[in-house]
């Protein structure tokens, strides 16, 4: 009986150690899918958070009501982000395509894409668009004064 419990013990044992093993290296595989990728991940994380901070405010100034389905989106859409990101990235590798360039130009379109939903509640909350006026500022410099 004592044997049989011992047996069972060092079985459990050997079952808990497989499985710490296979999950680290399942986690080693995934960082090293995401490492090339991690700085595209952080700045589109850090404009999405930004963004929906900045559109909980401005709804806030022009008193909105705040609606549990609009900030759902938030997750959707960065799940939805990460996903374009890391299936793009699986493509590139996979047919040898030059991967820093398609990301680069990919999470340059996602930042557009923010940057313009971020300035939409900027300017819901000072009352001007900070793009329309660093381009007016820029038109008169080129022009010259």
């Amino acid at each position: 009986m004592e044997m049989m419990m011992r047996t069972k013990i060092l079985q459990d044992y050997n079952n808990m150690q497989f499985v710490t093993e296979t999950i680290t290296k399942i986690g080693a595989v995934v960082l090293a899918f995401l490492l090339p990728i991690q700085t595209s991940i952080y700045l589109i994380g850090a404009l999405v958070i930004v963004d929906t901070i900045l559109t909980l405010l401005a709804n806030k100034k022009e008193n909105v009501k705040f609606d549990e389905h609009k900030f759902d989106l938030f997750f959707y859409k960065t799940i939805t982000y990460l996903l374009v990101l890391m299936i793009t990235h699986a493509v590139t590798l996979y047919f040898a395509f030059d991967s820093d360039l398609i990301i680069k130009t990919l999470t340059s379109i996602i930042c557009i894409k923010e940057l313009r939903s971020i300035d939409i509640s900027v300017e819901k909350i000072i009352g001007f668009s900070t793009f329309s006026f660093l381009i007016k500022k820029l038109q008169i410099f080129v022009k010259g004064k």
